[in-house]
């Protein structure tokens, strides 16, 4: 779960880098370039439509995005808690062998 929180403040934080680099490369580019004001007007207007347009998709991926990530995190967990179980068992059967034999041994000592 802390490893989503995370995921979604790097995802939160990449999102609002984006959005300020682009804003501040639009207007880079529009103090930079030699236009007449209403080629610029233009120019800022189709950056902003375009702004918008790339937020709204990113807006739009981002729920599936994190729907997809959860699934991922989830069939990871629940893969891990397999292995462990495993393991687990195991380790049980290994020490119930290993404590058996060593009953078996002080059987042995105590009958002679």
């Amino acid at each position: 779960m802390e490893n989503s929180n995370r995921n979604n403040g790097k995802t939160g934080t990449m999102l609002g880098s984006l959005l300020v680099g682009t804003v501040i490369g639009a207007a880079v580019g529009i103090l930079m370039a030699p236009m007449s004001g209403e080629e610029t007007r233009r120019m800022i207007k189709d950056r902003v439509t375009s702004i918008q347009t790339k937020g709204q998709k990113v807006l739009k991926e981002t729920p599936e995005k994190v729907l997809d990530l959860v699934s991922d995190v989830s069939e990871d967990v629940q893969d891990r808690a397999t292995k462990l179980k495993k393991i687990g068992r195991k380790v049980v059967k290994e020490q119930k062998a290993s404590l058996k034999h060593g009953v078996e041994e002080a059987k042995d000592v105590l009958q002679t």
